[in-house]
């Protein structure tokens, strides 16, 4: 009787254990059928995104291929496209939009001052920017002498760095194998001043003020009052952007005033093309319009995609400022939907009968 019990027993127990085995192999599946459909509805997001991005840029080629350009926008004289950084509603899916170089600051021949000014307003210590922008104009000029706090070949393999290469800089990416730059770039991420950084050769001494980026307008000057009602206004008026212009250059354009300097949206732009509500996918590169050279009207270089964090902060805000307040959903502005006019109002401005 007892040996019954016994077994018995010992079966209700391989029973337990057998249960308990297959409720883990049930729950592994399932975790992993649960992660492969997460994983193909992430890939299929992916997918549409990229469908829309790419049909985006093709409408985005044809119809800045035949426009000028004004202080912030290319324009056919009919319709206007801001180049500003305003977000474009091409094609459903994602959102455009472009960011004319000549608004941001060149990291190849920087403005000393500038730059200075501009590294101390997004966090860094008033000490280091010197040391800084010696290592930068050492890396990108043809010599080997080093400046006061600058690095040259011994000083990057005395850290097992690569050397600089005594040549302008590529990309943007290549400034954080500068000397000190990798330092510095959480910060500067983190408040997005490294995106207002370019090494294209179009970028303008004295920055467009029509086309600056915030962080670039509160390096030189203006107020964050000014910033957030030029920004609030209406610029697509030919009258009402020379009113907002001026006032801008009233704070960042004295030097520029001085040199004759006239803001105009260069022919190369920074496209960043975003997934629409909020989505992590992005695609970026910086488009050269270049319909001067035969069999090559544009150039598309500096390209990437990635997954970032959904940007639920406020608008570039200054490092500086005690509190961050709520942003608002950005203004999102429909695409030209008609082919770009054959630009006779220009004739005419030109004509003096």
């Amino acid at each position: 009787m007892k040996a019954g019990k016994a077994q018995q027993g010992f079966a209700l127990a391989a029973v337990l254990w057998l249960l308990a085995g297959l409720t883990v192999v049930v729950a592994s599946v399932s975790g992993i059928t649960l992660t492969a459909a997460e994983r193909v509805a992430q890939l299929r997001h992916r997918v549409d995104f990229m469908q829309s991005a790419y049909g985006t840029r093709a409408h985005l080629l044809y119809w800045l291929s035949g426009t000028g350009t004004d202080a912030n926008s290319f324009t056919d004289d009919v319709k206007r496209v801001r180049a500003d950084g305003t977000d474009y509603q091409v094609m459903p899916g994602s959102t455009a939009s472009l960011q004319d170089v000549g608004g941001l600051i060149g990291l190849n021949a920087p403005q000393r001052a500038l730059l200075g000014k501009f590294l101390q307003t997004c966090g860094i210590d008033g000490s280091a920017v010197d040391p800084l922008i010696d290592a930068l104009e050492d890396y990108t000029d043809g010599d080997d002498l080093v400046r006061t706090q600058g690095a040259e070949r011994e000083a990057y393999e005395a850290k097992s760095l690569a050397p600089p290469r005594n040549a302008p800089l590529l990309s943007v990416g290549e400034l954080w194998g500068v000397m000190r730059w990798a330092d510095v770039r959480p910060l500067l991420e983190a408040s997005h001043c490294d995106r207002a950084f370019t090494v294209e050769e179009s970028a303008a001494r004295y920055p467009n003020p029509a086309t600056s980026p915030p962080t670039v307008l509160r390096a030189q000057g203006v107020t964050d009052d000014l910033i957030q009602a030029a920004a609030q206004e209406g610029r697509d008026d030919p009258v009402e952007l020379q009113a907002t212009t001026q006032r801008l250059r009233a704070f960042t354009g004295p030097e520029a005033g001085l040199s004759g300097t006239s803001y105009v949206v260069q022919r190369t732009v920074r496209v960043v093309h975003r997934q629409a509500d909020n989505g992590p996918w992005r695609l970026q590169y910086t488009l050269r319009l270049t319909p001067d050279v035969e069999g090559r009207p544009w150039q598309i270089v500096e390209p990437s995609t990635r997954a970032v964090t959904p940007d639920t902060s406020t608008a570039s805000p200054s490092p500086t400022s005690s509190a961050a307040e709520p942003r608002s959903p950005p203004r999102v502005l429909p695409w030209p939907d008609s082919p770009p006019a054959k630009q006779i109002y220009n004739v005419k401005k030109l004509l003096s009968f």
